[in-house]
């Protein structure tokens, strides 16, 4: 199985606010969400899928 994780990336706003922090109950998981990098805002998921579907059948 295959899993990828798209975080939503934080944006600044005129009043600071300070990010929830989320509780993980399996510290694997918590250890990969609080260390990868944001996604970046011009993302797009579906051309991500299509370029990773490409890639993996050959296309």
């Amino acid at each position: 199985m295959e899993v990828i994780i798209l975080q939503p990336t934080v944006t600044t706003t005129t009043t600071p606010q300070q990010p929830k922090k989320r509780e993980y109950k399996v510290q694997a998981l918590k250890d990969l969400l609080e260390n990868a990098p944001p996604t970046p805002p011009d993302f797009d998921p579906d051309q991500a899928k299509w370029e990773y579907l490409k890639e993996k059948h050959n296309l």
